[in-house]
């Protein structure tokens, strides 16, 4: 299932597309993801819109139960904690699917040790912030260098802190040390603020994708593609080269961000919308009081004519004490609201990789789609050979100085047949683990 999306107004901020796949070897899906785009301006400003994909874990149904539920929980959970500034709302919402989750497995035998990953994406005008459980992924992409902004809660990341001469030659890659469901707690790291620029690329994505499309290639792909076609041709990628796990991507796709923070003030507000109007407030009543209170003893002193005597400065000092603090009120909301910018980690990004457009990606697409046509005529799919031919000349031709079009154009022409293999070998062979494309 796909989902692309273009919003009006202060949803104009993002350009956003998802899409969830089986792979080649699972007999069910147990990927999951949730895209809850602000409704109006003042939801944006307090939430903010929020992204997220989970990988679920267990035998029958239970993986595809607990990410399901990880996907409904959280973003109405999110909402729901309006008291609470967003990034603490958020480490909430997780910890609330953790406890459901939980209580799930609890009451049903055939759910028990069920789990989850989550990584969890909330775009604000002040910034983004991340949560994270487990091993799926949240990348930025920002000109061309892509950057892992959470970290792998797996068995491979946590030996990679030991000396390389006492490191294990080989870790598996799918165990993992952190989920929600199996207990009844968990640890929710939290991630931010980072700063958003117009540009900018966010990339979510489960294990499926991560581990059969390399970071760079990630990073040149949605690039390279509006985020539609960029979700398309990365499942493409990783079920060409074998599928062997569900695959999930969303690509948020940040178009403007100036405009959409205009209405709230991008370091108080926008982050701790609840605390900073009550300070806001306090500021204003201090305000009220210091002006009345100074003007009614300066009333009484003149009346009693006492302006002369020394305890005049004792009955105007609490007026103006008052004032002081209104104006320091509404000037520093921020740092009044500091402390709780400390509960991101700091330590993000954890990888960086350059993505910027190279011909050796460019050639790897080409001998795809140069064996995906091969594939096709053998088979005599129903394809647009004209199209694959105007595609396919466009990239091969392609200078050093237009790579990124070139690689486009490649991902377009294998989209292509990729969309036609499927609706021919579903008429052919209707099972969906077929092993055709595992030949590819």
């Amino acid at each position: 299932m796909i989902s692309s999306l273009t919003q009006t107004s202060w949803k104009d901020c993002l350009e956003v597309a998802a899409k969830s796949d089986i792979g080649l070897r699972r007999y069910n899906n147990q990927d999951a993801h949730a895209e809850d785009l602000a409704g109006s301006q003042q939801a944006f400003l307090d939430r903010g819109h929020l992204f997220l994909v989970a990988d679920g874990m267990g035998a029958h149904a239970a993986g595809e139960t607990a990410s399901k539920k990880a996907a409904e929980v959280i973003p109405l959970a999110y909402r729901k904690l309006r008291d609470l500034p967003p990034p603490e709302a958020l480490r909430e919402a997780v910890r609330e699917a953790n406890q459901e989750i939980f209580q799930c497995a609890q009451a049903n035998e055939n759910f028990r040790g069920m789990g989850t990953t989550v990584s969890a994406l909330a775009v604000l005008p002040s910034g983004a912030w991340i949560a994270q459980v487990g091993d799926s992924r949240v990348y930025r992409c920002r000109g061309d260098v892509i950057e892992q902004l959470s970290q792998d809660h797996s068995l491979a990341w946590e030996l990679r802190r030991l000396p390389e001469d006492i490191r294990p030659q080989y870790v598996p890659k799918n165990i993992i040390t952190r989920s929600l469901g199996p207990q009844m707690d968990v640890e929710v790291d939290l991630e931010g603020p980072f700063p958003v620029q117009p540009g900018d690329i966010f990339v979510l994505c489960t294990d499926g994708l991560s581990g059969q499309v390399s970071d760079e290639e990630i990073g040149q792909i949605v690039r390279a593609l509006p985020p539609a076609e960029a979700v398309e041709t990365l499942v493409n990628l990783a079920n060409l080269r074998g599928g062997p796990d569900n695959i999930t991507v969303t690509v948020v796709r940040v178009k403007a961000t100036a405009h959409c923070a205009s209405s709230g003030d991008a370091t108080g507000d926008a982050v701790f919308p609840a605390r900073s109007r009550w300070i806001r407030l306090a500021g204003y009543l201090c305000i009220a009081v210091g002006i009345i209170g100074f003007a009614v003893a300066l009333f009484g002193v003149a009346q009693l004519k006492l302006l002369a005597h020394p305890s005049v400065w004792g009955i105007l000092i609490l007026p103006l004490v008052a004032l002081f603090f209104g104006f320091y009120l509404l000037s520093h909301p921020a740092q009044t609201d500091g402390p709780v910018l400390r509960l991101g980690n700091p330590s993000a990004p954890y990888s960086t990789a350059n993505c910027a457009f190279r011909r050796e990606t460019l050639e790897n697409l080409l001998q795809i789609l140069a064996e995906l046509e091969d594939a096709a005529r053998q088979e005599n799919w129903d394809i647009d050979w004209s199209l694959l031919e105007k595609l396919r000349t466009s990239a091969v031709a392609a200078r050093d100085d237009r790579l990124g079009e070139a690689i486009a154009d490649a991902c377009r022409a294998i989209n292509h047949v990729m969309t036609r293999a499927r609706q021919q070998r579903r008429q052919t062979h209707p099972a969906p683990n077929d092993p055709f494309f595992r030949q590819l």
